[in-house]
């Protein structure tokens, strides 16, 4: 199984000048929650920066989210996918590469709420929103690692002086434990802030040893006025009000005679799939990711169908998920996200995975989540765009009609 939290404790020792360890005392560990629940009240302009960083195997992804904070309550959040503003009563959101719409929305319950309602998930949340907005450490602490270290609990305290800026400092530490690994949540004693996470993580679907090393730096500043101001301009966009409105709608079949294009690409267990390896068979892709709010919705959907046809047709259709467009910079960070998120979700159908937009050019997908089915004669036969609650029904009628008819 995983290694144990001394192991990852290693990872942290080298900065330390001097360790020591105690008993682990539930007061203690509330005591120094509250501690950094009060450092994050906004009192006047803050600025939370949390860069991600995890490595496998050499190759290294890192990420960046920006959350601003002005004194009078204004709030910014810069992602590599999507930017929100939360501004005078109202949620504002623009996503990269979407240059015609933005989603307004009332702030109702707050940023944390309203986001996720955007998003249907609490994933995208930052794990400071989170934190302001009441969710427990095994929460917040879970999003300040992008869901990689999901649900951690603190197992223990440990106390140490680190050398930061040259200056001898008391750090606390937080000792984590997860499904996923073991890491230290390293904060100021001093001040409450956080300064950084760090942790050895494992795959469900790898080898039993430690594949991935995730660390997180957070730099905290603050100022009597944030600058540049918080505004929001939508320039030449158009309002809407959901995600969906933001996506491509559903549109007409494409024609029966594109045959469709040939591809090769991994599951989650790294066995290769080839689409033209698959002929006889119906083929049913579903493209989505796992920041797509519409895809969340239409995934369970999805699985019914794919178990539906495992039942009835296992011989006769074949249900694939295709994963595109996901952040990160290298695969292995794409494949942890995509684990974390399907082992959450409990899909037992195949997932795919696109580290290109290739796949997504040849079948013309300008947004997710879009479901194509293929014909035993690798042509597309249907395919449907945007989010539908008839999705099940739809799939298995034209799976219906595609089927040999029974002697």
């Amino acid at each position: 199984m995983y290694r144990t939290m001394i192991l990852a404790a290693c990872i942290t020792a080298a900065c330390a000048t001097q360790t020591s360890a105690v008993e682990v005392d539930s007061d203690a560990v509330k005591n120094l929650e509250q501690k950094i629940s009060d450092a994050y009240k906004v009192s006047k302009a803050m600025v939370v920066t949390t860069s991600v960083s995890i490595e496998l195997g050499g190759q290294k992804d890192e990420e960046e989210v920006k959350t601003r904070f002005a004194a009078n309550g204004d709030i910014e959040i810069v992602t590599p996918n999507f930017d929100v503003i939360a501004q005078d009563g109202y949620f504002y959101m623009t996503i990269r590469g979407v240059n015609d719409f933005y989603l307004r929305r009332p702030l109702g319950d707050g940023v944390a709420k309203t986001m996720a309602d955007v998003f249907m998930t609490d994933e995208v949340v930052p794990w400071v929103v989170a934190l302001q907005s009441g969710d427990l450490p095994d929460a917040w602490i879970g999003r300040m690692t992008f869901g990689v270290l999901p649900n951690p609990r603190i197992t223990g305290i440990t106390n140490e002086e680190r050398e930061i800026s040259g200056v001898s400092t008391p750090v606390d530490v937080l000792e984590l434990t997860s499904s996923r690994g073991a890491g230290t949540l390293h904060v100021s004693s001093k001040t409450g802030e956080i300064l950084s996470l760090q942790a050895a993580v494992s795959s469900p679907n790898g080898p039993a040893e430690i594949q991935a090393t995730l660390n997180v730096k957070v730099d905290t500043s603050r100022s009597d006025v944030l600058k540049p101001l918080i505004t929001f301009d939508a320039g030449s966009r158009k309002m809407v009000e959901s995600l969906e409105d933001m996506l491509p709608q559903k549109q007409a079949a494409a024609p029966a005679s594109d045959l469709a294009a040939d591809f090769t690409l991994p599951q989650l267990n790294g066995l290769e799939v080839t689409l033209s390896s698959l002929r006889g068979k119906i083929v049913v892709l579903d493209f989505w990711a796992t920041w797509c709010g519409p895809c969340k919705r239409g995934l369970p959907l999805v699985q019914k169908f794919a178990d539906w046809a495992t039942e009835h047709h296992p011989d006769d259709i074949v249900v694939y998920a295709v994963n595109v467009w996901e952040r990160g910079n290298s695969q292995s960070a794409i494949d942890q996200m995509v684990e974390s998120f399907w082992e959450k979700n409990k899909f037992t159908m195949p997932t795919l995975i696109s580290y290109s937009r290739k796949i997504t050019e040849d079948y013309r997908v300008s947004g997710i989540p879009v479901t194509v089915v293929i014909d035993q004669d690798g042509k597309i036969a249907v395919q449907h765009r945007g989010y539908s609650p008839a999705l099940f029904d739809d799939l298995k009628s034209e799976a219906q009609k595609l089927l040999p008819a029974s002697p």
